[in-house]
């Protein structure tokens, strides 16, 4: 059974409504914009759309809102009231396996699960330990913490120099030293 592309009417109608608001759960936007579950699955794999990497990928907004509102890492966070505690986050590889696999090969100092959590506002130990054991990543202990770094071995090496002399990971019993 082919899959049809997603009337353009209704991306416009969906468009226009994200475009309003930022940010919508998937059933209010299924509500308010009578858009059919089968098309909500077809924009999000067509990249029309993309889903919170936190709240079980509730929450969602339109991509080109992402690249146009992303942090240095690529992660998008939108506070849904002015004092509340829902905030939904989002990252331009749109998964949170394609941005876990992203952040702790391209970041400088790699990633560790505390880092992970806090970015992706989930727990992502599994995931990590997924990619170690198929070889896409690397870990091992720094400063006493587990950290995921990249697979090559000449890249590693940086990550591990600038992990120990960036003053934002010393831990306490390193600066006594």
């Amino acid at each position: 059974m082919p899959t049809e592309r997603v009337n353009l009417s209704q991306v416009k109608i969906v468009s226009d409504f994200l475009s309003r608001i930022t940010v919508s759960t998937t059933i209010d936007l299924m509500e308010k914009t009578s858009l059919s579950e089968q098309n909500l699955r077809r924009m999000i794999k067509d990249k029309i759309i993309t889903t919170s990497l936190n709240y079980d990928h509730n929450w969602v907004t339109l991509t080109n809102i992402i690249s146009e509102n992303k942090d240095h890492w690529g992660f998008f966070r939108h506070r849904i009231e002015k004092y509340s505690r829902t905030i939904p986050i989002f990252h331009i590889k749109r998964t949170s396996k394609n941005a876990l696999s992203y952040l702790a090969s391209r970041r400088p100092w790699g990633l560790s699960e505390d880092e992970a959590l806090t970015l992706t506002g989930r727990d992502c130990r599994r995931l990590l330990n997924e990619f170690e054991e198929n070889n896409s990543i690397q870990s091992m202990i720094i400063c006493g913490e587990k950290v995921y770094l990249k697979r090559l071995n000449e890249k590693v090496e940086l990550q591990i120099k600038e992990r120990k002399i960036n003053p934002k990971f010393k831990t306490e019993d390193e600066d006594d030293k």
